[in-house]
């Protein structure tokens, strides 16, 4: 059935970026899951950009920072909830791509 075909193409792309994989593991987490991976993203692909960390650290820094960040936020209940949980998910990014950069 084409939904078979359909689904069979979004697990091949997982398999081969596993980014994307993450992705929607961070969609199915509790609220704000996404944020994190946002923010951490963000400040990977900076440290790349910055030569401080090969292209390939950057999924390494956004799993990192999603498991020390698993349970240690409230579901956001509003902006400024969310921008506390992505502070605080930037600054553990900033010390996993540190690590990295060793």
């Amino acid at each position: 059935s084409s939904r078979a075909t359909m689904l069979d193409g979004v697990a091949e792309s997982a398999a081969r970026f596993p980014g994307l994989a993450l992705a929607y593991e961070a969609l199915r987490g509790p609220e704000g899951t996404a944020v994190v991976l946002n923010a951490a993203n963000e400040v990977a692909v900076a440290a790349f950009l910055d030569h401080q960390v090969p292209f390939t650290a950057i999924h390494a820094i956004n799993l990192r920072t999603l498991e020390r960040m698993a349970g240690r936020f409230a579901v956001p209940g509003g902006l400024d909830d969310l921008l506390d949980i992505d502070g605080r998910a930037r600054a553990v990014a900033a010390a996993a791509a540190r690590e990295a950069a060793r």
